[in-house]
């Protein structure tokens, strides 16, 4: 309870940086959950010793909500009501209105408890990590997370035991996010060993988006290079890293594929367009998405029930490949706008838009110099403030892009992206810096005075 009373306290005098330099125990439990998230323990535990282990992923956040309970009172009678992150509270409500609208209510329910749990670290996250100095080890795990992927995958292009990062485009997508996450924040970090070894991450990631062999991943990965690029304050120096980058393009694509197969597979996004292949299929099933959308405009059918929905709307020979409705049931769309659109309707879609949104008015207030400066001064300078934020700004249009091809709405990606921006913006505002130094008077010399006086 002693932990407890501290934040209320906090909450209570307003923000101010800090109540304490060393993390007490709620703060040392974020950084669990956040682990927990990034690195996906629960998924390595479950395959590699014992498969009830996977539940850990769920269990470990039982803790943290009954703290929360506890202090949430307290946030809301000092009108702090912003830690409540409204647009993802949005988005959590209208996924749980599924519950009453939804034809299979047991795919709302895995679609739901990991974007409450995505919402319950995006909230602890806010009301325990206080201080700038307490927010860089979250932002250190953000780095360390694609060392850990790149021992769980090495060249295969996927992770074996992972039950999403299983699949070849999932792989690949998460690939791109870290390549933009590796290059801005090695630029940030002040440290050498860190700096250049976050570099050399990046450029595994480049190497994990050709392994996935993953079409959309290096689409994507193609624009980001680009953003990149404009971004940089150094053009020439990214332009050179740029070309390395294409070397290992090329090299890994040598090695990992034979024949010049993975150029055959790039090059039949545009020979297919949206015609013949997976590119005429998924143009076919962002169709049928659309018209079931038509049918539940305000609140969609419910999150994980666009295929449900479909197989009972469709007719025999409706849709063009898929001649049996009932073949839609567990449908993909392999879009993730789509999914939205088509799932949770009007209003989630207009929650998932006030979160991009509000990304951005976070994450462009971060990258002023006065913030850059308060930050600077809270955590001794080890990382520069405004790279960080072009790094999760870099890891969210990363995000942004790969959804255009795969269907990732439901994974953590986005959320921990969104929670570690706000962290960011809320540890770094005004009120949380610290006093600015008087300035002195100018010199006014003798003359001068005796003019200012007459």
């Amino acid at each position: 309870m002693g932990t407890i009373r501290r934040h209320q306290a906090s909450f209570a005098r307003g923000t101010q940086e800090p109540i304490a330099q060393k993390p007490g125990f709620a703060v040392l439990y974020v950084y669990v959950a956040w682990a927990m998230t990034l690195f996906d323990l629960h998924f390595f535990l479950g395959s590699m010793i014992a498969p009830p282990l996977g539940q850990l992923g769920s269990l470990v956040f039982v803790p943290l909500i009954l703290m929360m309970v506890v202090q949430g009172p307290a946030i809301l009678a000092v009108e702090q009501r912003w830690v409540w992150y409204p647009p993802f509270l949005m988005l959590l409500v209208t996924a749980i209105s599924g519950f009453f609208t939804a034809i299979n209510v047991g795919n709302v329910r895995e679609v739901v408890q990991p974007l409450l749990i995505y919402y319950v670290l995006a909230l602890a996250t806010l009301m325990y990590i206080r201080t700038a100095r307490h927010a860089v080890p979250i932002i250190l795990m953000f780095c360390w997370q694609f060392a850990w992927w790149a021992i769980s995958a090495r060249t295969s292009g996927m992770v074996q035991w992972h039950g999403t990062l299983g699949n070849y485009d999932s792989f690949g997508g998460l690939m791109v996010q870290g390549t933009g996450i590796c290059v801005w924040f090695g630029m940030a970090a002040r440290a050498k060993r860190l700096r250049w070894f976050l570099f050399g991450l990046a450029g595994y990631c480049v190497m994990g988006v050709v392994a996935s062999n993953a079409r959309g991943a290096f689409l994507s990965l193609i624009a980001l290079a680009a953003l990149i690029w404009l971004r940089s304050p150094r053009k020439l120096a990214t332009a050179a890293a740029g070309a390395v980058a294409a070397v290992i393009v090329v090299v890994a694509a040598q090695l990992l594929f034979e024949g010049g197969t993975f150029w055959t597979e790039i090059q039949s996004v545009f020979t297919e367009g949206t015609s013949e292949g997976t590119g005429g299929s998924r143009w076919i099933l962002w169709g049928a998405a659309f018209r079931i959308f038509k049918q539940q405009p305000i609140l969609g059918v419910g999150a994980g029930n666009v295929g449900v929905f479909g197989a009972q709307f469709f007719h025999v020979g409706e849709v063009p490949g898929y001649e049996n409705p009932g073949m839609l049931y567990g449908l993909d769309l392999h879009n993730s706008y789509m999914t939205v659109l088509s799932e949770l309707g009007v209003v989630g879609i207009g929650a998932f838009i006030w979160l991009l949104v509000d990304f951005h008015l976070r994450n462009r207030a971060m990258r002023t110099p006065a913030a850059a400066q308060r930050w600077a001064a809270l955590t001794g300078g080890k990382f520069d403030l405004r790279y960080l934020a072009l790094g999760l700004e870099a890891a969210n249009i990363a995000n942004m892009l790969s959804g255009l091809f795969y269907s990732s709405l439901y994974h953590h990606w986005f959320y921990t992206v969104w929670a570690a921006n706000r962290m960011l913006w809320a540890v770094t505002r005004p009120e949380m810096g610290p006093p600015a130094a008087p300035q002195a008077a100018p010199a006014v010399s003798g003359r001068r005075r005796r003019r200012l006086r007459a």
